[in-house]
């Protein structure tokens, strides 16, 4: 009895979260065929412990997920976003212990990635060193054949090399859009609307940063929020964060 019972509680779960597993196999399985990173014994055990925690018998989906999120950690792979507040609004809430209905304050919040553990993850791969360090490279005075040789690029460049002579300098592009996500015709589109910050490392070639694999995510707000407390609390925050990576 109980053990029906808990299949029943478990069974809305199953799909979904046997759908994740799925798509993070054939994502480990695509960067090993497609040799993306040079560290291969990595993503061999990761897709290793994915195919383990999907064909074990007697553990629910849900705990499957909750292990593999746990590994993901534990290795620095997953990095888990933090809550931080964009704004304040007032709110009528029912206090349980006078019954009483009163006003209290609410925090709105975002949820901010660290730029610094997305670097992290990404300079762990040797084949992201050999794309961002290019000093070797000579510029043709009349082509610009990406950002680092335009004007902002040069001076940018310029500065780091007289400021932090003996380090290689990593610049980052911040940018926003609005992601809906129902369907855009519905009545309660604007509700489940949400507006993301993203950012993208602009030593790579353009050729890389098409890749979406290149395109990091940031910060991730509802729409309505980030209109109404506007994107100071986001991008207070990062500036904040870019200044300490630049005075490390």
């Amino acid at each position: 009895m109980y053990d029906s019972a808990l299949d029943d509680y478990w069974q809305p779960y199953k799909a979904d979260c046997s759908l994740v597993l799925s798509d993070y196999t054939q994502f480990a399985t695509a960067i090993v065929r497609n040799h993306c990173f040079s560290d291969m014994h990595t993503v061999l055990a990761i897709r290793s412990v994915v195919q383990k925690l999907i064909q074990t018998p007697g553990i629910p989906a849900l705990s499957r997920r909750l292990l593999l999120l746990s590994y993901l950690k534990k290795n620095g792979v997953y990095q888990e976003p933090e809550a931080n507040v964009i704004g304040r609004r007032w709110e009528v809430k029912r206090d349980k212990s006078t019954s009483k209905q009163r006003q209290v304050e609410v925090d709105d919040i975002f949820y901010y990635v660290p730029i610094e553990n997305t670097l992290k993850l990404v300079l762990q791969q040797p084949r992201s060193w050999s794309l961002i360090d290019r000093r070797g490279e000579q510029a043709c005075s009349s082509v610009v054949t990406g950002w680092l040789h335009g004007s902002n690029g040069l001076q940018l460049h310029d500065y780091c090399a007289a400021t932090f002579p003996l380090s290689i300098p990593i610049f980052v592009q911040i940018y926003f859009d609005e992601v809906e996500t129902v369907n855009p015709f519905a009545s309660k589109m604007e509700i489940h609307k949400l507006g993301a910050f993203y950012f993208v490392i602009k030593n790579f070639p353009a050729a890389a940063n098409s890749s979406l694999h290149n395109i990091h995510h940031l910060a991730l707000a509802i729409a309505k929020k980030r209109k109404k407390y506007t994107a100071e609390a986001v991008m207070c925050h990062t500036v904040a964060e870019l200044k300490d990576l630049h005075d490390v």
